[in-house]
């Protein structure tokens, strides 16, 4: 499917501009095809070079600690989440669209959910939902 082609365009992009890379969504005007790069980790390395992929792999490694973390039926959840869109990610371009950026927020949100619960105050009552709450307005 010509996917073999792109990822090597886009190491030799990487192996040419190893810091930086060639700039924001410039894989399709760098690279020989003119097309982009079908995978989120050879795009974002390509046009972002080492600063780039650092960063992302990073809130990569935020957000899968924060799945982890949690109680074991949302681990599970968050986990497959983010093993679902880790496969799409490595054959499809999707640094740019929103599914990527919701499914890494609503894991960190799951996450501080159930932070916030737990580190609710003994003055404070837990609503059916799951949020704590108080019963005056001040706090």
């Amino acid at each position: 499917n010509g996917r073999r082609g792109l990822w090597t365009s886009g190491a030799e992009l990487f192996v040419e501009h190893p810091l930086t890379g060639v700039g924001s969504n410039a894989f399709p005007t760098a690279a020989p095809q003119g097309q982009v790069a079908h995978n989120v980790f050879v795009g974002i390395a390509a046009e972002l070079g080492v600063v780039g992929i650092t960063l992302f792999l990073a809130i990569l490694g935020f957000v899968l600690l924060a799945a982890i973390q949690q109680p074991s039926g949302r681990r599970a959840l968050c986990l497959s989440l983010f093993a679902t869109w880790g496969l799409g990610a490595s054959a499809l371009t999707w640094e740019h669209r929103k599914p990527t950026w919701i499914i890494l927020s609503l894991i960190i949100v799951s996450a501080m959910v159930v932070t916030r619960g737990r580190d609710a105050t003994p003055n404070r009552r837990k609503a059916p939902w799951g949020f704590p709450y108080s019963s005056n307005w001040s706090g």
